[in-house]
């Protein structure tokens, strides 16, 4: 009989303790389980992911954009659904869509390359040549080598008239790819927009020796030869 105030002073002690315990930890395990339900799914993240891609792939571009708006859904947070889904909005012509994928894309992964060069060619696409210019910059911090941006670069440039920027992009995109006709097209153009006319006739016939094959810009810049 001694004993029993202690066991019953230890038996209050303990559930104090439990009940302590559960004012506490309940509720952390609540919001860890709501955590849990509501944060990504992974799996289905990117099971549609892939679905997307397929679709991509079979040029069904609709049910592209359904299956990487399903990952998006599964994984808010997924750069590459917003890139894949943004190519597929711009295929269908719906570029103001595109663009704000592409910048959604590179909000979540600032290092997503191919989503800062999608931009840049959408922006030229829109007539929005300077934040083509300065997406294109960026590709090529990311990426220096990059033929196409240099190149997408350089027609941009042509398109707000910095035909001298211009020139030195097409340059190193030559250095890079010299065997593009397209790119002496390019440039024999913009040289011929400079007055450099040796130098535009120079380039055109390096275009048409690579195969370049279009009759009225190689007829415009040939008549320069003539003069």
């Amino acid at each position: 009989m001694k004993f029993e105030p202690i066991v019953t002073a230890m038996s209050t002690d303990a559930g104090l303790a439990v009940r302590r315990w559960a004012i506490v930890m309940i509720p952390a395990l609540v919001l860890a389980l709501a955590v849990l339900a509501c944060g990504p799914n992974t799996r289905k993240a990117e099971a549609a992911y892939d679905r997307g891609i397929a679709a991509q792939m079979a040029e069904d571009n609709s049910k592209a954009v359904e299956e990487f708006t399903e990952a998006i859904k599964q994984d808010p947070e997924m750069a590459t659904a917003y890139y894949s889904r943004g190519v597929s909005y711009a295929e269908q012509g719906n570029l103001r869509l595109a663009l704000d994928d592409f910048t959604r894309a590179t909000n979540r992964s600032p290092d997503l390359t191919d989503a800062y060069h999608k931009r840049a060619v959408t922006h030229s696409a829109t007539g929005d040549f300077g934040r083509a210019v300065s997406d294109f910059d960026r590709v090529l911090e990311l990426e220096p080598s990059l033929t196409e941006a240099h190149f997408g670069r350089a027609v941009a440039l042509v398109a707000m008239s910095l035909h001298f920027r211009a020139l030195e992009a097409f340059d190193r995109a030559i250095e890079l790819d010299p065997t593009n006709n397209e790119y002496y097209a390019m440039r024999a153009m913009t040289h011929a927009l400079e007055g450099n006319d040796d130098l535009a006739v120079q380039d055109i016939d390096k275009a048409v020796e690579l195969g370049f094959d279009n009759p009225d810009v190689t007829s415009s810049i040939q008549k320069l030869r003539e003069q």
